[in-house]
């Protein structure tokens, strides 16, 4: 056979020599007709347009195999002396069917999907099975056909789709991905989760290593089906020969060059989407070095050059929060090649990653572990790629501990004390506790221990028993730490003058028309009430020769979003004067300084590592401008401040629609990037936050939505994307699992609603705003994401929080009705649900165009036990713990922001 030219005639004829070859499509019938008499094989496939027959004649037995090219014609034939498929001793020739033990069968089963090819002499059957529960290869049909030929039409579409309106000299990552088993996830009924135990409910995404495990099964399948031999052994003899059968197989116009187009009509003919879950043919132009447009034969045949051989070892890996890291692969690189590491199946030498890098040896670095690095690396000879070592790199991390109050000055003995310690580390840590350097001991009616040892409540106190230092320790097998808590008892009969009751003061914010009030939930006392025509601010903008008044003169006042930095500083978004307002929270709870901004700043967010407010402005009273980004930085320093422009995407402003970024975590772990999403278009833009520049571009076309939200999951560095598809049924929302470090697309799977993440980060919790209904899946240490249950509340929702689990650690999930004035609360632990009608009826439109709800609702921090939310002349404060109204202060003039702060006073 030549390389040079392609066309194919198969041409086994007693007089004229003539092979033909049909296929049809309608029907995809297979014909095996073994003649006793004649023995005659025939292979009836009928196309459209092709007819194709393969006939071996008893008497001449002559296989000729012709391939035409423009200017030139070769023919191979295959005579009994010298020419083409030559039939010996052995048994060589491929399409010869002997009567008494050359049985050839090809069986399909639909009801069972499975492939079977018997071409043994005498009993050897060649199965090929693919068991979705060991992610081993075979040949799986889809329950509803027309809808996965019908995704699979829309796979093919467009191969080369780009991403909308690249900006110029911006590099854009590009993935193509399977449409097919995206759209086999969206019509699960039950929701998806990404585990191995739900398989059936989401789409795992074609990567390297799937699409090289994906090539040897395809020369499997085509050794079989073109009878040769040794096809079940690990190295099949004569590869070339028949990679170069594949080539000229596919080529179905024989003009020497594999088009796309031939690619789609080889993989619909042979079933190719019913055998493979993951990867097709497409794919060839995705994973190796290919042209354009076209695959040449030398192409094609270095894309195939693989080992079928697969050796796969697996290394447990386990490192520690903060420490570097240096792992070592085994295997050698064979002379003139590398070796390559992966993560998700992406070369770690193409990607541009703080702390990541891969040396010349073949050593992959660490230069600080965190909990995003959870997960498995592979390395393998890049000539090699069948012989492969996994490091399963599992990340431990020290306790983070803190203990609430510090410090407690008591005028009065035999009272009760209560001390809050939060402990997070992984794993999880044991709490233990020491007064005055010595353990506690177990008197329970005296020391009383709840939340699993988090919460010490000492009993009666005495002065002298109980005065002191109390230490709450945390240990896991990554290390320990503590906090210091003092707690001083004033002795019976002694003057009070020089104590001092010194305590932890939590606060409500809520920013109405005619001001902002301050609220003490456990009083319910008015902290602070400041009017509009305040003005004496700490620094005045360097612009004015004068202080300028909290609200204009002739309006009312308006306020955008607030956030709370570091319990010092609240920044509440002031659209209509183009401003942020700066607030004292922590001592006199008074504005201190105006901060100018574009024109209608409407988000804020704080990045506590960095100490940077983000702000996000419309530039329009509307959500129909051109939207800018801005950041104050330093924001919790006592200072003067100016914003800061982030680079513009392309040198245009007028393409922001939103921007994501990381919340803060009971973890301490630091994002270092944020996402930004532009005006309808089906992407994401990589933000890096420490130069506020713009790094990577994330192409989505491919899952056809509009990304709209966009959650951050620590413990294995994922990124969870609620993304929008429209379709001719109405929108439908699907969820896309991300890896934060490559970008690349994990899983997919239709779930409508929010996803939202507990600040530990050990739950996600998808809240469908429309039904109520709320799914929950639990993050495990090793980054894997498992589903828990669904609840439902019977009510669409308005806004989501989480408060302190009143049953132990972590969290418990808070939603406002957008109906009525029920709030849920949903233990994220057990699932019960518990129903307060706890507040006024909200509000029927949103209070400005830019309020995120008609009914916002806030939380304290970990050690609170209440959230607040406001109604339209309301504001509610809820104890959590006890599920009941705590305060509720009336006659509000619209009120709508509201943030929390937890300062100590005394």
């Amino acid at each position: 056979m030549k390389d040079d030219k392609k066309d194919k005639i198969w041409d086994n004829d007693k007089k004229d020599k003539e092979f033909k070859f049909k296929l049809k499509d309608d029907k995809k019938d297979k014909i095996w007709d073994n003649d006793k008499k004649d023995k005659e094989f025939k292979f009836k496939l009928k196309d459209d347009k092709k007819d194709k027959i393969w006939d071996n004649d008893k008497k001449d037995k002559k296989f000729k195999f012709e391939l035409k090219d423009d200017k030139k014609d070769k023919i191979w034939d295959n005579d009994k002396k010298d020419k083409g498929f030559k039939n010996d001793k052995k048994d060589k020739s491929a399409w010869e069917d002997d009567k008494n033990d050359k049985d050839f069968k090809f069986k399909l089963k639909d009801d069972k999907k499975d492939k079977l090819w018997d071409n043994d002499k005498k009993d050897k059957e060649f199965k090929f099975k693919l068991k979705d529960d060991k992610k081993d290869k075979g040949f799986k049909d889809d329950k509803d056909k027309n809808m996965r030929e019908e995704g699979t039409k829309k796979k093919y579409k467009d191969p080369d789709m780009k991403f909308e309106d690249d900006p110029p000299g911006f590099k854009t990552k590009k993935y193509y991905y399977d449409k097919t088993h995206q759209n086999e996830a969206m019509m699960a009924d039950s929701p998806g989760i990404w585990s191995s135990d739900n398989t059936k409910d989401f789409s795992h995404i074609c990567n390297h290593e799937e699409f090289n495990k994906f090539k040897g099964s395809l020369i499997r399948y085509h050794c079989v089906k073109f009878g040769l031999k040794d096809c079940d052994l690990s190295v099949i003899p004569d590869s070339s020969y028949l990679i170069s059968l594949m080539f000229s197989y596919y080529d179905r116009n024989t003009d020497n060059y594999i088009e796309k187009s031939e690619l789609f009509e080889i993989q619909s003919k042979e079933k190719f989407t019913e055998m493979f879950d993951t990867c097709q043919l497409l794919d060839l132009f995705k994973f190796d070095e290919t042209n354009d447009d076209v695959i040449t034969r030398e192409q094609f045949i270095k894309a195939f050059d693989i080992s079928i051989e697969e050796k796969v070892s697996v290394i447990p890996t386990l490192a520690t929060v903060g420490n570097g890291l240096e792992i070592q692969c085994a295997l050698s690189a064979t002379p003139g090649s590398e070796i390559i590491w992966r993560r998700h199946g992406i070369d770690l030498m193409e990607i541009s990653f703080p702390d990541i890098a891969v040396f010349s040896d073949g050593i992959l670095y660490f230069d600080s572990i965190g909990i995003h690095h959870i997960g498995n690396y592979t390395c393998h000879d890049r000539d090699r790629p069948g012989i492969k070592q996994v490091h399963e790199l599992r990340v431990q991390m020290p306790p983070i501990v803190r203990l609430s109050p510090s410090t407690q000055m008591l005028k009065y003995d035999h009272t009760d004390i209560v001390l809050h310690c939060h402990a997070e580390g992984i794993p999880p840590p044991a709490i233990f506790w020491e007064v005055n350097k010595k353990i506690i001991p177990n008197q329970m009616s005296h020391y009383v221990r709840t939340h699993e040892n988090g919460t010490l409540i000492i009993h009666d106190a005495d002065y002298q028993q109980d005065t002191g230092a109390y230490k709450c320790i945390a240990k896991n097998m990554a290390g320990e730490a503590e906090d210091l808590a003092t707690v001083f008892i004033r002795k019976p009969r002694e003057s009070t003058a020089g104590y001092r009751q010194i305590t932890i003061e939590e606060s409500f914010f809520i920013f109405h028309k005619n001001g902002y009030n301050v609220y003490d939930p456990k009083s319910c006392a008015t902290q602070r009430l400041v009017k509009p025509e305040y003005g004496n601010v700490k620094y005045i903008p360097e612009e004015l020769d004068s202080a300028p008044r909290m609200c204009p003169e002739d309006k009312l006042c308006s306020w955008g979003n607030a956030i709370s930095v570091k319990d010092r500083y609240i920044y509440i978004a002031q659209p209509e004067q183009s401003r942020v307002m700066v607030i004292d929270s922590a001592q006199t709870m008074n504005p201190v300084q105006f901060v100018s901004t574009d024109k209608y700043p409407t988000k804020l967010h704080y990045v506590e590592h960095l100490d940077q407010v983000w702000v996000l402005c419309w530039n329009s009273e509307k959500d129909t401008g051109s939207k800018t980004i801005i950041v104050i930085r330093d924001a919790s320093k006592d200072k003067r401040h100016h914003m800061v422009h982030t680079q513009p995407i392309g040198y245009r402003f007028d393409l922001v629609q939103d921007i994501f970024l990381p919340s803060s975590n009971d973890l301490k772990h630091k994002f270092n990037f944020g996402y930004v999403i532009h005006n309808g278009q089906r992407g994401l833009f990589k933000l890096e936050l420490d130069t506020m520049r713009y790094t990577k571009a994330v192409d989505l076309s491919v899952f056809d939505c509009v990304p709209e939200y966009v959650a951050y999951v620590p413990i294995g560095g994922q990124i969870v994307v609620k993304c929008i598809q429209r379709t001719q049924y109405g929108p439908k929302t699907i969820q896309i699992l991300m890896d934060h470090v490559t970008d690349v697309p994990l899983a997919n799977v239709t779930m409508p609603g929010t996803p939202y993440i507990t600040p530990d980060s050990r739950h996600i919790a998808t809240v469908d705003e429309k039904t109520g209904k709320v799914r929950v899946s639990t993050v495990l240490e090793n980054g894997k994401i498992e589903k828990d249950f669904e609840v439902t509340t019977g009510s669409s929702i308005s806004d989501v929080t989480f408060i302190t689990s009143d049953l132990g650690r972590g969290y418990d999930l808070v939603l406002s009705s957008a109906e009525d004035g029920n709030v849920f609360t949903i233990s994220l632990t057990n699932g019960k649900v518990t129903v307060m009608k706890a507040l006024a009826d909200p509000r029927i439109e949103k209070a400005y165009p830019w309020s995120l709800t008609t009914r916002p609702i806030t939380s304290g921090n970990y050690f609170s036990e209440f959230f607040a939310s406001p109604s339209e002349s309301s504001f509610t404060i809820i104890n959590g713990k006890h599920k009941k109204v705590q305060c509720n202060f009336v006659d509000l003039d619209t009120p709508e922001a509201t943030a929390f702060s937890h300062a100590v006073s005394g």
